[in-house]
């Protein structure tokens, strides 16, 4: 699959971060994922928990273990 470049006259993307803020600060931030075509490819939605697939078990795994690695995460 080949990987589209970033083009500003097509793509239109906007910043929504807080100038007057430094991310480099420890802190809590929201990750959002996003997937070709919007594929549920981690889990979906059940009675409001997350159900996860294969994938969405490796995900969450390595996500868990990464704090191991880097403890400042």
């Amino acid at each position: 699959m080949e990987q589209k470049k970033y083009n500003p006259e097509i793509h239109h993307r906007r910043s929504i971060r807080i100038k007057e803020y430094d991310y480099s600060l420890e802190g809590l931030y929201y990750i959002t994922i996003c997937t070709s075509h919007h594929e549920r490819l981690f889990g979906h939605i059940d009675n409001g928990k997350m159900v996860l697939t294969e994938y969405g078990k490796i995900a969450n795994n390595e996500w868990f273990k990464t704090g191991f690695f880097t403890p400042f995460l």
